[in-house]
């Protein structure tokens, strides 16, 4: 009778676990959805804020890439930091308290000196990796700019029989991105080989405690599996805030780069007392509705050719 209520009582728990974790990605799916669709429509209406000089001399593909890039990384960023780190910190403080309810505190300060380490040293290498990221993202939209202009003036490049130097500059932008993300992967090898040996030692020592205490008699060989298996399931999530730090890290920068953008300077802006043209259209009889010019002046870049005081 017990162990079969038990039983049951831990397949009701195992289904509405897996309920509450497709609940939140439903709720989440609809947030960040909502989100993602706000910030891309006011990056695209920024976009054609912007003057026509600064079109001019826009790199398309380095925007297009940093627009898409940015507008993921803002949902990404609220995930990680709602939904994993968060999360992990939680399940830790809970685990080093059941620790020392039940009479251990050693193991407590084991698990959280080796979780203290793993994530110092996550955190170190991952600053590292974030310049690199920089680096690479950077040689990456190099790359994609030259095939986007490229493309784009394909006529011009016909006509002057230039393939062979955009051959070389797609070249030398691919190489550097390939190097760059040599150094990163070799980067990424060290980061989880330190995060390995730091978890080891926190999940040694703890079990070294565990051990001692079960020898002198002062908990039984089933409160040592239960502890094993606490450690355990307490580093499991831990093993994943390398990842999650470094897609913090990752999405950061990409909402940098679509800052910078957004803050761009609309150097063209209406007036705060200018009249509404469709309302003044339709309550303005056709034989007044005149254009005029009055001392309109004009460049594409300063200093450089334009008009000057246009009246008409």
């Amino acid at each position: 009778g017990t162990t079969m209520r038990w039983v049951l009582a831990f397949g009701g728990c195992s289904v509405l676990q897996d309920g509450c974790v497709q609940l939140q990605s439903v709720l989440w799916g609809r947030l960040s959805l909502g989100m993602t669709q706000r910030v891309s429509r006011a990056l695209f209406d920024h976009l054609h804020a912007l003057s026509l000089r600064w079109h001019l001399n826009r790199k398309t593909g380095e925007v297009l890439q940093v627009m898409n890039q940015g507008v993921s990384a803002m949902s990404s960023l609220v995930q990680v930091l709602t939904f994993s780190i968060s999360a992990t910190v939680l399940e830790l403080c809970l685990t080093s308290a059941v620790f020392y309810k039940i009479g251990v505190p050693f193991i407590s300060l084991c698990v959280l000196a080796g979780a203290a380490l793993y994530s110092a040293w996550t955190f170190a290498v991952t600053r590292t990796r974030t310049q690199q990221r920089r680096r690479v993202n950077t040689a990456t939209k190099r790359q994609q700019d030259v095939v986007v202009d490229s493309l784009l003036n394909f006529e011009t490049v016909k006509l002057f029989a230039c393939e062979g130097v955009e051959a070389e500059r797609f070249g030398g932008a691919a190489a550097e991105s390939i190097e760059l993300q040599r150094s990163s992967q070799a980067s990424l090898a060290v980061l989880n080989w330190g995060q390995t040996i730091t978890m080891q030692l926190g999940l040694v020592g703890g079990l070294l405690v565990a051990c001692a205490a079960t020898t002198a008699g002062e908990m039984s060989v089933g409160d040592f599996v239960m502890i094993q298996l606490y450690i355990n399931q307490l580093f499991r999530p831990l093993s994943n805030l390398g990842g999650n730090y470094r897609q913090l890290m990752q999405s950061f920068t990409d909402v940098e780069k679509m800052s910078e953008l957004l803050c761009t300077d609309v150097e063209v802006r209406d007036r705060a007392a200018a009249i509404d043209l469709c309302a003044w259209v339709a309550s303005t009889p056709a034989a007044r509705r005149d254009v005029a010019f009055q001392e309109v002046s004009f460049r594409y870049s300063p200093g450089g050719a334009g008009v000057t005081a246009l009246s008409l």
